[in-house]
């Protein structure tokens, strides 16, 4: 039988919809479609794309119960965390609405005659999203571009077809015909795609595996990529941090999204004055997640998406329990999609859940002889999404501490998050180019050099 896109309820176990794959004349007519709509399009003045934003922004609103609804079916996550999704992704259609063409605006360099740079939109952006946010990623990757007059082809994670087609039609309610256009792939057919002459550019947000494939395949057609990969962020809890502040801000990050989430904190690190008192706090905090209903506005832990996902993350618990980790909470799932919320300690920098990332609801709690010792552990993996430190002395932080680790992006005292306003991105295996932000907005665009003598 012929793989297919499943749309698969975790919480009822049941099947809710089947979709068949686009074929090759879909894909190709879809590509076109968007590469005339770019014609067209990337003529529009900054206000007319504006306009379409502030559409988008108004549809997402009127139908945000209807898409989250969908949304917390298909993969489980929390009704309540779906509905933010939405507000997060309407903010970021306003926000691009009113500063896209500041952002944009032509750079003048005093050179001794008339020379400037402008930003001219590329064309086709070939997006591949994936499940956890089948809301908020495609738009927030998506929203920049459009507003730099590029259109967007996007391939929808298998998982979440149904909430993919709800999001088309906001945007074809919207305005966004064929500048924003749905298409459902097969793996062999991502190449093709990739390749052909139409498609200027790609981004992908996904794994560490996938994003080399995709950036291996670009590189052969000299394709610009921005690719936003896996994190196996570190959660640095000083002798100085607030430890209950802390521990709270720890439990809500790992466990948003079932710890689904690449930016979520994986490792956390504490010195060793503070460890034993830190891990009591995570441990009472942590029990206060169960797994409940996604349609159920009290649920703050829902299952994991796919029945793969949740024993993956099982294995590398096992793994790393048979190495010597201890289960203080949780550490065994009860079916095939429930997780409990799980926390684990003794944790060395030989298990699968120190060097791997864990895409589940499962905190792992290192011990550090000292702060040196815990920027060592924090920077000893080949990730470099996000980081986040704890401590009251928040100038040394960021004059001693922020400088030498090796992320894109450090949160002092808080989750590392996506803010429409900066940019989003890792270093060293998490990825390369940046989302949102004036960064973001300029990655598929032609940065041209003028010169007018």
């Amino acid at each position: 039988m012929a793989r297919k896109y499943l749309s698969f309820n975790p919480f009822t176990q049941t099947l809710m919809k089947e979709y068949k794959f686009s074929t090759s004349g879909e894909i190709s007519d879809a590509i076109s479609r968007a590469h005339t709509g770019f014609k067209n399009f990337s003529k529009y003045s900054f206000q007319k794309r504006a306009d379409r934003l502030i559409n988008l922004s108004n549809v997402l609103n009127l139908n945000k119960q209807e898409l989250a609804t969908m949304m917390a079916s298909e993969m489980g996550k929390p009704i309540n965390f779906c509905l933010g999704e939405i507000a997060k992704s309407v903010e970021c259609c306003n926000y691009y609405a009113m500063n896209a063409e500041n952002l944009l605006k032509s750079h003048n360099y005093p050179v001794g005659s008339d020379c400037y740079v402008r930003y001219d939109p590329m064309g086709v952006i070939f997006l591949i999203m994936p499940f956890n946010f089948p809301v908020w990623m495609p738009l927030k990757t998506s929203i920049p571009h459009l507003m730099a007059g590029n259109t967007i082809l996007l391939k929808h994670c298998e998982s979440t077809p149904q909430t993919a087609e709800i999001l088309e039609r906001c945007t074809k309610e919207a305005g966004f015909v064929d500048e924003f256009i749905n298409i459902r792939p097969d793996i062999p057919d991502i190449e093709k795609i990739i390749t052909d002459p139409k498609i200027c550019g790609v981004s992908i947000t996904g794994s560490v595996r996938a994003g080399k494939a995709v950036g291996v395949i670009a590189a052969g057609s000299m394709k610009k990529v921005v690719l936003e990969l896996g994190g196996n962020d570190p959660f640095i809890v000083l002798q100085d941090a607030d430890l209950t502040k802390a521990a709270k801000m720890l439990v809500a990050g790992r466990l948003h999204n079932s710890g689904q989430v690449c930016i979520s904190p994986k490792r956390t690190i504490v010195v060793a004055d503070v460890y034993e008192n830190f891990v009591s706090l995570v441990q009472a905090e942590a029990a206060n997640y169960v797994i409940g209903n996604p349609l159920d506005e009290k649920t703050l832990l829902g299952p994991m998406a796919r029945a793969d996902l949740c024993e993956q993350a099982y294995k590398q618990v096992k793994d790393s329990v048979e190495l010597g980790a201890k289960v203080v909470l949780g550490g065994k799932p009860t079916d095939s999609f429930n997780f409990p919320a799980t926390v684990l300690v003794n944790i060395t920098e030989n298990m699968p859940v120190f060097k791997e990332e864990v895409f589940g609801p499962v905190i792992s709690i290192i011990k550090a002889k000292n702060e040196q010792d815990a920027i060592r552990i924090a920077n000893n993996t080949e990730y470099g999404l996000g980081a986040s430190i704890f401590s009251k002395n928040v100038n040394r932080v960021k004059n001693e501490i922020v400088p030498n680790i090796q992320s894109g992006m450090v949160f002092v005292n808080e989750n590392p998050k996506s803010i429409v306003q900066v940019p989003f991105g890792g270093h060293k295996s998490s990825g390369i180019g940046r989302e949102l932000g004036e960064n973001g907005i300029r990655e598929f665009c032609n940065a041209k050099t003028v010169y007018i003598a």
